[in-house]
């Protein structure tokens, strides 16, 4: 079943391929580009997936975090961070963070974490 995804990245490359990626499994997708962008259309659109780089220029990636949860409660969150480390499950459960991709991260791991949150086998 095909899923209605949001990925937030100030990095053109990362969301054209994670783009390709939506795009070969049959999902739909919006792509934005920083924090502010993505927080207005999360106000009046739901997604069945959000991914965010917790790096952006615009907005700390924990307050985007934050505020994307408060529009949308149960929409998974997947969160993309080079400083994985400093994330345990307390930090992630308290943010609401459903998943964590550690950069690097490959396909299959990207790809594992959009079936997962939709529902569908890995």
């Amino acid at each position: 079943m095909a899923g209605k995804i949001m990925v937030i990245d100030d990095h053109p490359h990362v969301r054209d391929i994670l783009a390709n990626f939506l795009l070969a499994a049959g999902h739909r997708f919006t792509l934005c580009s920083d924090g502010a962008t993505a927080l207005a259309r999360l106000a009046n659109e739901s997604f069945d997936l959000i991914v965010a780089d917790l790096g952006l220029p615009d907005l700390p990636g924990l307050d985007l975090v934050r505020r994307a949860k408060a529009l949308c409660p149960k929409t998974p969150l997947a969160v993309i961070t080079g400083s994985s480390e400093l994330m345990d499950s307390r930090t992630l459960g308290r943010w609401g963070i459903d998943y964590l991709l550690a950069k690097p991260f490959t396909r299959e791991q990207f790809m594992t974490v959009v079936a997962s949150a939709l529902g569908q086998p890995v």
